[in-house]
């Protein structure tokens, strides 16, 4: 998988989870991303929100990202 892959499952699935670090503790939350490209995946948020403090402190962030009907259809599949 290349950047324009991700890039474009991104695009069709905007959905995802972003996780940070809050001192030494992991933070979770679901954002959506309003643009990825060839420079990154972009999301809002406001300016005073503990993500953004978060991520100023720590600048390592990972984003996971989940289709939906995939993982429902694995979890009926599995019942």
């Amino acid at each position: 998988m290349n950047i324009q892959d991700c890039n474009q499952f991104a695009a069709q699935n905007p959905n995802c989870f972003l996780a940070t670090m809050d001192g030494n503790q992991p933070r979770v939350r679901t954002v959506l991303i309003i643009i990825a490209d060839e420079t990154g995946f972009y999301f809002k948020t406001f300016l005073n929100k503990k993500m953004n403090k978060q991520m100023h402190a720590n600048s390592k962030e990972t984003v996971s990202n989940c289709r939906l009907e995939i993982f429902s259809q694995s979890f009926t599949n599995n019942l």
